[in-house]
């Protein structure tokens, strides 16, 4: 099977007559610390630019900007021949200068891209235009493009503004005279570019739009034609008749297996779900006992309701995960033991003194919360962090619904088996496992994420197999890095104390791991634990995955089938993590991006990289947080939910058989 990635080929030609420009302003396309780069010259040149730099008052560690020009130097500019450490951002100079002529605006220093240009979609209203943003990347190194859409809701100023207007807010990108596109640090007036902020205080969404294969194939082959292919930019030349096609491979059939109630499988969770069960039970169900929080009463009745009874095609939480919707007594009078607070801004005060009274132990068993309020769990607030952090503290894992959803009813039978799924894995159950054979070798997931105060925290989740069983969680702020190896020696012990000797470890990694960080890990197996165990790092991370694209030529350039992977370079991989099992899928499924892998260390532990990857899939159907399969892993969807909690609040995660042993965070 052929697989169309959105990569393009290019030829280039090295025009000795073009010449590098610099400026004493930040007036050019790129910036360049002066010493810097003064060191990449030798000779003759070096000391005309000395000269230049005495004569302009340009010190070491002062900025300079500098471009490429084909005529001769110009006033307040200075000159001199392209060097062969500048190619590189020739190449990339070279295409975004043609678009700037062709009237797109242009960004020459987006952040990690080459390059990105903005094309005028249509009029929002009197102040601002929509925009489509279409990002670059150019790898030189095998004179490569890769080419997609970065957003297609861009909104940009009509008029020139001054940042003085948008005041307390950061970060603000703003369009000069030219079409390019520069930082409120070099300029303080110019058309603006409406980043989230901005888009808050004029009040307007800036929601993004879900991907579709086939309209996006269209649209990047659409302006390849248009504004790429005929075009000669300063010696580069696009060669490419359209996309290249490569080979693909698929995951194993059985990975897309999932075990259910009585071993019965499906390859699908809603199907499997409904017919035949949860694999393994919540330990003690019936002893489970909830608490409702909430705080419009038909809103908690509805749920209870519908839990207890079933609503439409779902059919009640016991019949559906083997729960029993039994309520928690009150210590205080015959009546439950539930809180209705007040208002959201008083919530938090209204449980403190609800845990005064009918929360009195330090910790609590086989208690469980639902908390009906306004929560957004894509975007969760203080007051969601510092209640759940509360649960928490006391033992209590909690679900969190928002009364819209309840408040639904055409569409909340769809909301529920999701709530249940996440109910059930809380309580120590398992929804469903992957049906391939069990494989005994440590497997750790880190992610990362920034909070509020600009700090990032790590965190990690620990699984002893591929089953699904959750081990142990942890998290630490950035700066600790030392704490990855106290974390991996944690873990190793932990999986000797339980299993035996550990085999294999495997490395679920937000980034790359550097050679340094490798010869750790060997010291700490070989001096602590007197062992030499192979180990591989597969680098997962969701950031980077946001540019690569692969269309199915089949399916007439829609999404690939869910468990296809392409190579790109001899170590990274693009997997396709959907919920497309056939080859004609079902009407309702939606179209998600794909996970971007790279391999590190295997070929010399003996790992196969389709192994590695498989098991990347095998995870990723193991996130019971719904029914839908996730992109990511459990191991680093886990990892960056736990660093994202802890990322906001101010004490530590406690440490209790909840967070340790479930997915407390879905």
């Amino acid at each position: 099977m052929e697989i169309i990635i959105n990569r393009l080929k290019y030829t280039y030609e090295k025009n000795n007559k073009v010449r590098i420009i610099i400026s004493k302003e930040n007036d050019l396309a790129y910036s360049y610390k002066w010493d810097n780069f003064i060191d990449k010259f030798i000779g003759d040149e070096k000391e005309i630019l000395i000269q230049w730099a005495e004569q302009n008052d340009i010190k070491n560690g002062k900025y300079i900007s500098y471009a490429f020009i084909n005529n001769e130097k110009k006033e307040q500019y200075f000159s001199t021949p392209i060097i062969d450490y500048f190619l590189f951002r020739h190449q990339w100079f070279s295409i975004a200068q043609g678009l700037l002529l062709q009237g797109f605006i242009v960004d020459f220093n987006p952040k990690a891209l080459s390059f990105s240009c903005y094309q005028k979609i249509e009029s929002i209203n009197n102040e601002w235009d929509k925009y489509k943003r279409f990002d670059f990347y150019v790898n030189v190194r095998f004179n490569e493009v890769i080419l997609n859409v970065g957003s297609q809701n861009k909104l940009i100023s009509k008029t020139q503004k001054s940042i003085a207007e948008f005041d307390g807010i950061d970060n603000i990108k703003l369009i000069n005279a030219q079409n390019k596109v520069k930082s409120s640090k070099d300029i303080q007036n110019g058309f603006v570019i409406a980043n989230y902020e901005i888009m808050k205080k004029i009040g307007l969404s800036n929601k993004g739009e879900p991907i579709n294969y086939r309209e996006r194939y269209k649209e990047l082959i659409d302006f390849y034609n248009k504004h790429l292919k005929e075009y000669d930019f300063d010696g580069l030349k696009f060669v490419s008749t359209s996309f290249e096609s490569r080979p693909s491979n698929k995951v194993s059939f059985d990975r897309n297996k999932m075990v259910f109630k009585n071993g019965d499988t499906d390859i699908n969770p809603i199907t499997g779900m409904r017919n035949y069960g949860v694999y393994k039970e919540v330990p003690n169900a019936s002893d489970v006992k909830f608490i409702f929080i909430y705080e419009n009463n038909d809103d908690a009745n509805s749920l209870y309701k519908y839990l207890k009874n079933g609503y439409k095609g779902f059919p009640g939480l016991e019949r559906y995960v083997g729960i029993p919707l039994t309520l928690a007594n009150s210590e205080k009078d015959d009546k439950s033991k539930r809180l209705q607070y007040k208002s959201k801004e008083t919530l938090l005060d209204d449980f403190r003194a609800f845990e005064k009274n009918e929360l009195p132990e330090k910790e609590h068993t086989n208690l469980f919360a639902l908390v009906i309020g306004d929560f957004d769990k894509d975007n969760p607030d203080k007051i969601y962090y510092e209640l759940k952090l509360s649960l928490l503290e006391k033992n209590i894992p909690s679900q969190f619904i928002n009364y819209r959803h309840i408040r639904n009813s055409s569409i909340f039978n769809y909301h529920l088996p999701n709530i249940s799924i996440g109910i059930h894995a809380k309580l120590g159950g398992i929804p469903w496992r992957i049906k391939s054979d069990e494989k005994n070798e440590l497997i750790i997931g880190f992610n990362q994420k920034r909070g509020v105060d600009n700090k990032k925290y790590i965190a990690g989740s620990v699984f002893f197999d591929n089953q699904g069983y959750l081990k142990r969680t942890f998290s630490f702020p950035e700066k600790g890095q030392n704490e990855l190896i106290t974390e991996l020696k944690n873990a190793v012990q932990a999986y000797i104390d339980e299993k035996g000797d550990v085999e294999r470890i495997v490395i679920h990694y937000y980034k790359t791991l550097s050679g340094r960080e490798k010869e750790r890990i060997d010291k700490l197996l070989r001096e602590n634990f007197k062992i030499s165990v192979p180990f591989a790092v597969v680098e997962i991370n969701d950031t980077k995955s946001r540019l690569e694209l692969g269309f199915d030529p089949k399916y007439n350039f829609g999404m690939p089938v869910s468990g296809s992977f392409v190579r790109l370079s001899k170590r990274e991989y693009l997997l396709f993590n959907n919920n497309r099992f056939k080859e004609v899928a079902p009407v309702g499924v939606k179209d998600v991006l794909p996970l971007k892998v790279k391999i590190h260390f295997a070929d010399e532990s003996g790992f196969s990289h389709k192994e590695l990857i498989e098991q990347v899939y095998e995870f990723s159907r193991l996130i019971w947080k719904g029914l839908k399969q996730r992109s990511q892993p459990a191991t680093c969807f886990y990892a960056k939910e736990i660093a994202k909690f802890r990322a906001n609040i101010e004490t530590e995660i406690p440490q209790n058989k909840i967070t340790q042993e479930t997915p407390w965070i879905i």
